[in-house]
């Protein structure tokens, strides 16, 4: 069987794709019957990053050819855009490190989000005890949030004791460890003088 596929090109991390016709059991960058065009994922400025021969690929596929589901997807844009260049036409711009550190503002402000919603549960429990309108499920999330602000107040302060009982710990091993050479020497002396 025939197919209309992709065979990738280009440098490492710089993809290039020919569009070829080839036998469908041959290996992807193999030999092919016929190159029917091309695709530039990273194409720039005045480079085309897409150009396909039409009527070669209507030839191929009235001879019973199928495109690939990418090459379908290519052939469909290509129908409605054409050839143009890749600046004419818009392309979103990803930022990696750009959104590695709105991810990291995000998690910073839903923490401060979680101190501030706790607060806020004890305000509104205030507010709505003194005007008696509040509904059964605003007093469990008003719990809900109490309880986590509590549990994570508790976890600091058990925290800390844990770091201040592994630093006396480290103190008292090196207090003793310093002991035994003068308790060593000590005994030496007296057996000297003996």
């Amino acid at each position: 069987m025939v197919v209309i596929r992709l065979a990738r090109g280009g440098a490492k991390k710089r993809p290039f794709y020919h569009l070829v016709v080839t036998d469908k059991h041959s290996r992807r960058d193999s030999g092919y019957i016929e190159r029917v065009g091309y695709f530039n994922p990273s194409a720039r400025g005045a480079e085309i990053p897409l150009s396909i021969k039409m009527e070669r690929v209507t030839h191929w596929q009235s001879m019973g050819a199928q495109p690939s589901h990418r090459v379908a997807l290519l052939l469909s844009k290509y129908e409605t855009e054409g050839e143009k260049p890749a600046a004419e036409q818009v392309k979103p711009i990803k930022k990696k490190a750009g959104a590695k550190a709105k991810a990291a503002e995000a998690e910073a402000k839903g923490a401060e989000a979680k101190g501030a919603e706790a607060k806020g549960a004890k305000a509104k429990d205030k507010d709505v005890e003194a005007k008696g309108t509040e509904t059964k499920g605003a007093k469990a999330k008003a719990k809900d949030a109490e309880a986590k602000a509590a549990v994570t107040q508790e976890e600091a302060k058990a925290a800390k004791p844990a770091k201040e009982a592994a630093a006396a710990d480290e103190n008292k091993a090196q207090a003793e460890s310093a002991q035994e050479p003068q308790a060593k020497t000590e005994e030496n002396k007296e057996k000297d003088s003996e």
